[in-house]
This record gives structure tokens, sequence and C-alpha cells, in this order.
């Protein structure tokens, strides 16, 4: 963070977040897993399911992720999150599956809690993020452009406009001019 007018503003390295953001496994990736057999795993949702992150054994106990109750102010176990598959999304956590009848198989796709789905939106969303400030950068620089040649061509004709009537004819010449000159820009943008 760089200090600036009295607060503080990030700076943000795009090209090495794009960098990480290109070698990360290709997403979306959602929540998988099986409770009966106590599984849970990250996995793309495409190319049959390429594990992104899954849990071992450390010592002698499970390790199987946890995620804090907001409401009790507890760690509960990933097992009360989950959307079981077959429930059509009426069953979620491990004690519901089995009074729900529609519920005869574990499998889950979802782990309905906010930082699950954080870390599972995570791979498409910061590249459409990353997407969007490039975007909005180039839009900047195409008016920032536009802008500099308004101002030069201001400065070029400022002396030449002695009455009011011809300060407007330029004026809306200068317009036509920017106009043209970000549609010129875009459209070298968008060509490949």
């Amino acid at each position: 963070m760089d200090e600036t007018n009295g607060g503080t503003e990030m700076s943000i390295d795009i090209e090495a977040i794009k960098e990480r953001a290109d070698k990360a496994t290709k997403g979306p990736w959602a929540w998988f897993g099986n409770t009966s057999v106590q599984q849970a795993y990250l996995a793309t949702t495409h190319s049959g399911r390429i594990y992104v992150m899954q849990f071992r054994r450390w010592g002698t106990q499970d390790a199987m992720p946890v995620f804090q109750d907001f409401d009790s102010q507890t760690m509960r176990p990933m097992t009360d999150y989950v959307v079981h598959e077959v429930s059509g999304g009426r069953c979620i956590g491990k004690g519901k599956s089995k009074k729900d009848c529609n519920c005869y198989r574990k499998d889950f796709r979802k782990i309905n809690h906010p930082d699950a789905e954080f870390i599972a939106h995570a791979r498409t969303d910061i590249p459409a993020l990353l997407d969007e400030i490039e975007r909005l950068r180039k839009e900047n620089h195409v008016k920032d452009s536009a802008l500099i040649l308004a101002a030069r061509r201001f400065m070029e004709f400022k002396n030449l406009m002695p009455d009011y009537e011809f300060q407007k004819r330029f004026a809306e010449g200068l317009q036509y001019e920017v106009r043209a000159e970000i549609e010129k820009e875009k459209s070298s943008e968008s060509s490949p």
C-alpha cells in the first residue's frame, strides 16, 4: 500500500495476479464429495472433475474442512453445510439427509457456507474482475488520448478564435473529432 493524501491506496500488480490466475487449474470449480465415506474435495465442473484441492489425514484425526458458524461463533464441520446432490437442494447438512427420504445418496455438489463459496468461485470471479479492470483501463486510455487531442487542438486554435460564433463552430468540430478518435481507438482494440 502506498500512502497518498493521508489515506491508503492499494497498488495492484495486475500482471502478477493474471499470471497466477493463468497458472491455476482452469475453472469453474465446485465442492464435491460424499458424507458416507467422509470425502470432500474441490474440483473442476468440466473435463471429468480435475481435482483442485482435497484433504488427507493428519495424525490420528480426519482432515475435514471446518467453517466458522457466524451465529454461534464456533467452528462447525463441513458436513453441516453440504447440499446433497439428489435432494434438489432441499437437503442441507448431514443430519437432515438421514431424515429426507429423497436423499438416498450422500454425494454433494456444494458446501453452503460463504467461505466455501468464496473459495470455489475465486477461480472464475478473479479472471472476470481482471478482465473488467483491463477493459476499464483501456477505456480510460482511449478517453485520455481523446482529451489530449482536444487540448492540443484547442491550444493550436485558441488565438485564432476572435468571435463567439467561430468558437462555437470550432468546439462542435472538436467534439466530432474527439468522438471519431474514441471510435477509432475502440475499433482498433477489438480487432485481432
